[in-house]
C-alpha cells in the first residue's frame, strides 16, 4: 500500500497480542477452565454437583445468544426452542441405543440445521420483528413438544437418559459435569475466533453500521445467518447437556427459557467472552434462591432487565474490563502496537485504475424520476467531478455506481464487466469503494479498527503496520488508538478514505467530501484527495463545492433535476452560459460547509 523502497510488510496478527482482546479471552477460559475443575472437591452432595452443572449449561446457553445478539445485532427470543430441539434431541437418540456423546454432537448439528432453517426466512426482518418471530418459533416448538405423545411423551417428558460419563474424568453426574466443562471450554474458544482478526471486525462493523460492513466487502446476510447457526447449534449442545442430567419435559423449555439468556447477557455484558458466563452463572444462582416462588423468579429476572442497563451500561464484563485497562494489562505487549516501522518519508503506492462505463442509467422512487438517462465514458485513471445543487441526483448516481441503490433502467460496465445487477459488497469484492456523504465509521471502535476494514474488502491479512503507514501518510497527528466517535467530522471523513485506500480501490466514490466541514478542514481533504488523483485509481467526485471539484478533478459533470446539464473541464464550464444561468447565485459555489442532501 505504501512504499519506502524498503522490504514487504510482516502482515502482523490483528489484536494478537496476549493482553489484547483476544488475550482477554483466552485468559478468561484458561482460569475459567481451572476453577472449575476443582469445584467438584468443595461439593457436598449430588443436588450441588447439579447446580453447578446448570451453571455450566447455561453458560453455553448464552455465550451461543451472545453470537447473534451481542455479536451481530439480531435480537432473538426464540433461543430457548434450539434448547429444546438440543435436549429432546438427545435424549430420543439414546433411546434408540446410540452413544450418549455422539448424540450430543448429533444434536450440535441437528441445532445448527435447525438454524439454518429458521435463518433463512428469519433473518430478512430485524429488531422488535424478529423478536416476535423467534417468539412464536420458541412456542411452536413448546407446542409440538406436547402435542407429539408417541415421540417425546407429551407433559410426561422423557425419563431415563444417561449421563456422559464415559471421558475419564469421573462417572455419573461427574462425566456430564466434566464433559460440560469441556464443552463449555470449546464453545469459549469459538467465541475467541469468532471475535478475532477479519471476521470479529466485520461483526463489529455489522453491528455499528450494516451499511459500512457491506462497503468493506462484507455480505452482511450471509455472516448473520452463519452466526445464527452457530448460535443455534450451540444452544443445541446447551439442551442436550441438560438432557443427560436425566429427565426432559416440555414443562423445562417454556418461554422463560428464551428470555433467560437475554437477561444473563444483558446482566454480564454483551459482544464479550466474560460477559455471557458471568451473567450466566449469576442468573442460575438467582434462580436457585427463588426456585421455590414462581413469582419470585419473574420478579427477579423483571428488576434485572430493567435496572441492569441503568446500573451496568455494558453489564458486568464492562467493569471487568475497566479494570483491566486501569491496571494497565492492555498495555502490556511487546513493541508499540500500531507503530510504523523506521524507513524514512512514505508515500501511497500508485493504483491500477479501471474504466467505467454508464448507458442510459436512470433510478425513479415511485413517482419521482431522480435520475435520468445518465451516459458517461470514464477512462481508466481518470478523475471525474459531479456538481449540482441538493436535488439534482448527485448522490443518487453515486449510489447506483456503488450498488447501494439497484437502477431503474440502464447499464454500468466495470472495466468492460457488466454489474448492473451486482450488490454493493459483491462491487466492492470487484474493486469498486464508496465513501458516504456523512462517513460510515465504527464509532465504537478506534481509528486502527475503522482503517483496517479495508483489508476486509481485499480479503487480506490485517497489518498493523500498514495501517499505521497509511494514517501517518493522511494524517501523521491523529492516533491510532483513538475513539473513531471522538473525532470531528473531518477528522472522520479522512479514516474514511484511508479504510477505502486501504481496500486499494480500482474506482474510488467520494460523496460530498467537504459537506459539513470548515474551511482549514477543507483543505486538508483538497490535499489528500490531490494525492489519491495521483495514484492511478479512477475517481468519481461529488460535492457542492465547485472550486474544490475543479482544483482536483479533469472533467466535472453538471446535472440539474437528475440529467446531465454540460460536461467539461471547470475552467470550459464557467464560460458555458447554461452553466451560468443555471446555478449562478445558489448552484456552483466556491465555499465551505453546505449541507448534504444531494
Amino acid at each position: 500500500m505504501l512504499s519506502n523502497d524498503r522490504s514487504p510488510h510482516f502482515g502482523l496478527n490483528w489484536r494478537s497480542s496476549v493482553f489484547g482482546t483476544t488475550g482477554r479471552g483466552i485468559t478468561f477460559t484458561v482460569v475459567l477452565a481451572i476453577v472449575m475443575y476443582t469445584v467438584p472437591y468443595f461439593l457436598q452432595n449430588d443436588y450441588q454437583l447439579r447446580v453447578a452443572t446448570l451453571l455450566i449449561v447455561y453458560a453455553i446457553l448464552t455465550t451461543g445468544l451472545d453470537l447473534t445478539m451481542g455479536r451481530v445485532g439480531q435480537i432473538s427470543l426464540g433461543h430457548g426452542g434450539f434448547f429444546a430441539i438440543g435436549a429432546y434431541a438427545e435424549a430420543l437418540l439414546q433411546r434408540v441405543g446410540v452413544d450418549p456423546w455422539a448424540s450430543l454432537i448429533l444434536a450440535a448439528i441437528i441445532g445448527g440445521a435447525a438454524g439454518l432453517i429458521v435463518g433463512l426466512p428469519v433473518l430478512r426482518v430485524s429488531g422488535p420483528y424478529l423478536a416476535v418471530v423467534t417468539i412464536g418459533f420458541a412456542l411452536t416448538v413448546q407446542s409440538l413438544l406436547y402435542a407429539l405423545v408417541p415421540v417425546t411423551g407429551g407433559a410426561n417428558g422423557i425419563a431415563g437418559i444417561h449421563f456422559l460419563d464415559n471421558i475419564g474424568l469421573g462417572g455419573q453426574g461427574l462425566g456430564t459435569y466434566y464433559g460440560g466443562l469441556v464443552l463449555l471450554v470449546v464453545a469459549l474458544l469459538v467465541s475467541v475466533a469468532l471475535n478475532r482478526g477479519r471476521l470479529g471486525l466485520g461483526t463489529s462493523a455489522i453491528t455499528d453500521s450494516p451499511v459500512l460492513a457491506r462497503a468493506s466487502g462484507l455480505n452482511v446476510q450471509s455472516t448473520k445467518l452463519r452466526m445464527f447457526m452457530i448460535s443455534a447449534a450451540m444452544a443445541a449442545v446447551a439442551g442436550a447437556l441438560f438432557a443427560t442430567l436425566g429427565y426432559i419435559s416440555p414443562d423445562s423449555f417454556s418461554l422463560q427459557t428464551s428470555l433467560f439468556p437475554i437477561a444473563a447477557l444483558v446482566l454480564g455484558g454483551l459482544g464479550t467472552v466474560v460477559g455471557p458466563v458471568l451473567g450466566g452463572f449469576l442468573l442460575v444462582g438467582f434462580n436457585q434462591l427463588a426456585e421455590r416462588s414462581a413469582q419470585g423468579s419473574a420478579l427477579l429476572y423483571g428488576l434485572l432487565l430493567a435496572l441492569a442497563p441503568l446500573i451496568l451500561a455494558r453489564g458486568i464484563a464492562g467493569l471487568v474490563i475497566r479494570l483491566w485497562k486501569r491496571l494497565g494489562w492492555d498495555r502490556l505487549a511487546l513493541g508499540r502496537p500500531g507503530a510504523a516501522p523506521p524507513g524514512g518519508p512514505r508515500r501511497l503506492e500508485a493504483l491500477s485504475g479501471a474504466s467505467l462505463t454508464v448507458t442510459g442509467l436512470g433510478k425513479r422512487f415511485r413517482s419521482l424520476q431522480a435520475v435520468a438517462d445518465i451516459s458517461l465514458d470514464i477512462a481508466p485513471g481518470e478523475v471525474i467531478g459531479l456538481v449540482g445543487p441538493n436535488g439534482s441526483g448527485k448522490s443518487t448516481l453515486l449510489n447506483m455506481l456503488s450498488g447501494y441503490y439497484p437502477p431503474s433502467s440502464g447499464t454500468i460496465a466495470f472495466d468492460g464487466r457488466d454489474v448492473t445487477r451486482r450488490t454493493l459488497h459483491q462491487r466492492v469484492r470487484l474493486g469498486i469503494q464508496p465513501t458516504f456523504q456523512t462517513a460510515q465509521l465504527m464509532r465504537s471502535k478506534t481509528v486502527r479498527d475503522n482503517l483496517a476494514l479495508g483489508f476486509l474488502a481485499r480479503r487480506a491479512r490485517i497489518s498493523d503496520e500498514e495501517v499505521a503507514e497509511v494514517l501517518e501518510v493522511l494524517d501523521a497527528s491523529m492516533e491510532l488508538n483513538a475513539s473513531a466517535g471522538s473525532l470531528p467530522e473531518g477528522r472522520r471523513k479522512i479514516v474514511e478514505i484511508g479504510r477505502a485506500l486501504l481496500a486499494r480501490p480500482r474506482l474510488l466514490l467520494l460523496d460530498e467530501p467537504t459537506s459539513g466541514l470548515s474551511q482549514q478542514e477543507v483543505d486538508r481533504v483538497r490535499g489528500l484527495l490531490e494525492q489519491v488523483a495521483a495514484l492511478g485509481v479512477t475517481v468519481v467526485l461529488a460535492d457542492h463545492n465547485f472550486e474544490f471539484v475543479g482544483a482536483i478533478c479533469h472533467r466535472v459533470v453538471v446535472l440539474e433535476s437528475g440529467r446531465i446539464l454540460a460536461v467539461g473541464t471547470a475552467d470550459e464550464l464557467r464560460k458555458r452560459e447554461e452553466v451560468i444561468e443555471a446555478y449562478l447565485g445558489h448552484g456552483l459555489t466556491t465555499g465551505a460547509g453546505h449541507a448534504a442532501g444531494a
